[in-house]
């Protein structure tokens, strides 16, 4: 997908801050010690990190690592860990670990993200031969559109992706005790129904984020769609004593200082 993702957040079902902090550190993705974002401060350059809520940790990383390090602080702290995403608030994505063991992905609305990745091959293909904006040829692109969706390459991508989504049993170990596996499947797959089920989010809501945000809030999960560079410059000043809009509990976040690479000009 060709779409620049508008917030990722990693969530860790755990009680521990400080042993969080430690196994960063182990794995050598964050140099000092946390600074804590309250009183107001200029703030490093950094992973933010949340107290326990709801038993729940939550991390933003500034790095783009983070789907390569996440799987090994859920092996290292043998606790359960979500990934959550969403993009353009047209797309959302849900990562699901345990321990070291991946137990599923799920990328939504699953129609509109596999017509995306077909459009956007048809895209490529055309533009590679030369047409400019492809799209606009409406004889050419959908016969391109039905010959790369009878690809080998494509029929494939496209059984791994569905294999990759979990079963509905595979949420209860994200549950708190109070919650229901079915409701919460019935949260995560809520956007493959907002044209059709009255009890969608914010009745048919279009923004992604706000599917998200209801199977994340059933999970116990705070936040899950906010995006610390939409605040960066506001952060990084120390200018933030009126606190509304920053995640839950915010006084009580850190931030965990990692190396910031060197822009090449």
């Amino acid at each position: 997908m060709s779409l620049a993702a508008s917030a990722l957040s990693a969530h860790l079902k755990y009680d521990s801050v400080e042993t969080v902090v430690d196994a960063l550190t182990r794995l050598g993705l964050t140099r000092g010690v946390p600074v804590p974002v309250w009183p107001p401060r200029r703030l490093p350059y950094g992973i933010f990190i949340s107290p326990c809520r709801n038993g729940w940790i939550s991390l933003w990383s500034p790095l783009d690592t983070t789907r390569d390090w996440f799987p090994q602080l859920t092996a290292t702290l043998e606790c359960p860990g979500v990934l959550l995403e969403v993009i353009e608030s047209r797309f959302w994505i849900a990562e699901f670990f345990q321990d070291d063991a991946f137990y599923g992905r799920m990328e939504l609305p699953a129609a509109a993200v596999e017509w995306d990745d077909l459009w956007a091959r048809t895209v490529d293909s055309l533009e590679a031969e030369g047409v400019s904006e492809p799209w606009e040829d409406e004889a050419a692109f959908g016969p391109r559109m039905d010959e790369i969706a009878a690809t080998d390459e494509y029929q494939e991508d496209l059984r791994q992706l569905r294999e990759e989504r979990p079963e509905p049993a595979v949420l209860a170990t994200y549950l708190p005790c109070h919650a229901d596996v079915a409701r919460a499947w019935d949260l995560l797959t809520a956007i493959d129904r907002r044209e059709e089920d009255a009890d969608s989010v914010e009745e048919h809501s279009p923004y992604a984020e706000d599917y998200m945000e209801a199977f994340a809030g059933y999970l116990g999960i705070r936040d899950a769609a906010w995006d610390p560079d939409a605040d960066a410059e506001a952060l990084a000043e120390g200018d933030y004593e009126d606190d509304e809009g920053l995640p839950e509990r915010w006084r009580e976040f850190a931030v965990l200082p990692v190396l910031q690479l060197p822009v090449l000009g």
